[in-house]
């Protein structure tokens, strides 16, 4: 325990690392809180002109709205919604000019004021009519929802989108940065001979792994509780048994399931990605001989596994390549049902995988030559 207790402390005994873990999650924090929704127009009636609203500002007008939606809406309701709607963009008089059906094209006052109480269904709406005559009911158009229950869910979306944005990349270097040390930074202090040479050398490998592993998973965990802890305070804490094609976001996603058992789901599997990234960057430790070469390589195999995710349509490169990249984005896994049934035998194959890379790492650095002098 204390040969563990030493190397995590090693992990975060550099000034850049404290300086790097301290102002990554400050600014998290910072733009979860101040930086929330992004800004909006508002129509002021009284003056006649549009006000610019951000941050906890634009965050409270969507809840208003929201707030007028929470409960089981019925067909009839949603048909009203529909046809107050199709009113709108029929009045000619809702237009700046000469009437063109285009949302964009109407009245701020309209646009900016009216239509704000549509803006929590309006993807359901627009659902509803496709081909501009057809109307479809609520539960034609998201027929996997238990039923058809509007509530507080933007907290759980906006934590599924981080995690499937940003988080992965925010971890990705916290985790290159901390772990890539482990090895290669003996090799820099001339201590991996001395560790070479004990009798206890497969011992302090094995702890060093662990080490690395414990600390991708408090690193995992502070991410974690900043993002819940600031969103829950701007959002609430929402309604997360309630279906996921209720939240606008998760209106097109096939699978069958809540917002807590996705949420679940998606933290589990992102928390695999980070293991086996942590495995990979081990294993390109313990073969470089520098930190600095460390971070560089694991930095680049990081970058290139992106690069497929953006020049490749969505959800293909998933069922392609097999990389920790692939993991860090979860909601990938829930677009559909094919994908969705796909994401256990993922996960089993993830930890397969993570575990093959770790034993590689810890035999490579128990049985490789030591170096001349």
């Amino acid at each position: 325990m204390k040969i563990l207790m030493y190397e995590m402390k090693k992990i975060v005994s550099g000034r850049f690392i404290k300086i790097l873990l301290a102002g990554t999650f400050l600014l998290i924090a910072y733009i979860n809180i101040f930086g929330t929704r992004g800004t909006d127009y508002k129509y002021d009636e009284y003056t006649g002109t549009l006000q610019l609203i951000t941050g906890w500002n634009t965050v409270k007008l969507y809840k208003e709205e929201t707030d007028k939606l929470v409960g089981v809406i019925s067909e009839e309701d949603f048909e009203k919604y529909v046809k107050g709607y199709n009113a709108i963009l029929d009045n000619p008089d809702n237009y700046k000019g000469d009437i063109t059906g285009n949302i964009n094209d109407l009245k701020p006052e309209i646009r900016y004021g009216i239509l704000h109480s549509y803006t929590p269904i309006l993807p359901y709406i627009q659902a509803a009519a496709p081909d501009g005559v057809r109307i479809r009911t609520l539960k034609e158009i998201i027929p996997d929802a238990v039923n058809c229950e509007f509530g507080q869910t933007e907290i759980w979306a906006e934590l599924l989108k981080s995690l499937n944005g940003s988080g992965g990349i925010i971890l990705s270097i916290l985790v290159i940065a901390s772990t890539s040390i482990i090895f290669a930074g003996e090799k820099e202090t001339k201590t991996d001979q001395l560790i070479y040479m004990s009798k206890e050398n497969s011992k302090v490998n094995i702890i060093k792994t662990a080490a690395s592993f414990l600390f991708t998973s408090i690193l995992y965990l502070i991410y974690l509780i900043i993002n819940f802890g600031s969103r829950i305070l701007i959002w609430g804490k929402g309604d997360v048994n309630i279906a996921i094609q209720m939240n606008r976001y998760f209106i097109d996603y096939e699978a069958s399931i809540t917002f807590l058992q996705m949420m679940a789901m998606a933290m589990a599997v992102f928390w695999l990605g980070l293991f086996m990234l942590t495995s990979i960057v081990l294993f390109i430790s313990s073969a470089c001989p520098s930190k600095y070469t460390a971070i560089i390589i694991s930095f680049i195999l990081v970058v290139v596994s992106y690069i497929p995710s953006v020049l490749m349509p969505p959800g293909i490169i998933h069922w392609m390549l097999y990389l920790p990249t692939s993991l860090l984005r979860p909601l990938t896994y829930f677009v559909s049902k094919e994908r969705y049934t796909l994401l256990f035998p993922i996960v089993i194959a993830g930890c397969a995988a993570t575990v093959f890379m770790t034993l590689i790492c810890i035999l490579y650095t128990r049985f490789k030559k030591l170096g001349k002098g």
